[in-house]
């Protein structure tokens, strides 16, 4: 395991421990609650695993956990106390992921491979320096920068995914991504209306 990947697991693991001891000493959760919070997280962990190995559609994930945040989000409302309006937020939000994550199963989504997070930030970064000090071809890049071939191309599918780079003739360089913000709330609204198209 690289520097970098060993350094997004440390952040990870900082910040699991870091909100473990905020529920714990400062809200002054019982230990006995954290435990369905311990066995999501690793549920999501095994299910990270697995769709990396087999490429499953992203629908499955978002399908899944709305699911569940639907589920949480009726067993509140049937407890005494706690905020309405939060309790009614987790139904809302996970009956609308598991929409969309239908959606994406009907409409065969491609899966993508995210892998961590923060190396996937890193490599970008690295990728995009190298091609702003001066374009390249992939070749060129296995060359010039210190990182695995496939982490490489990875950066670059997310770079040209974002618009921040381009690639033409079989050499990338830099670009800057039209921002139209003036279509955002339109973009917003079609977003949030995207599950329901399958009915």
């Amino acid at each position: 395991m690289d520097r970098r990947r060993l350094t997004g697991k440390a952040i990870e693991l900082a910040g699991v421990v870091s909100a473990t001891a905020l529920l714990v000493l400062a809200l002054g959760w019982p230990i006995e609650r954290l435990v369905p919070i311990a066995l999501a997280f690793v549920a999501v962990k095994i299910y990270d695993a697995v769709r990396d190995r087999y490429d499953l559609n992203p629908g499955w994930s978002k399908t899944i956990l709305g699911v569940a945040l639907a589920v949480l989000g009726v067993v509140a409302l049937f407890r005494p106390g706690g905020l309405l309006w939060i309790k009614f937020g987790f139904l809302v939000a996970g009956a609308w992921l598991a929409l969309d994550g239908t959606f994406d199963l009907r409409v065969g989504a491609e899966p993508r491979r995210t892998g961590n997070a923060y190396v996937t930030v890193q490599d970008g970064g690295t990728i995009w320096r190298s091609l702003d000090a001066d374009p390249k071809s992939a070749e060129e890049l296995y060359d010039a920068v210190d990182l695995p071939d496939d982490r490489i191309e990875q950066a670059l599918e997310e770079l040209e995914r974002q618009g921040r780079i381009e690639e033409a003739n079989g050499v990338y360089r830099t670009s800057t991504p039209d921002r139209d913000w003036t279509s955002v709330p339109d973009r917003i609204f079609d977003r949030l209306l995207r599950p329901f198209g399958q009915f």
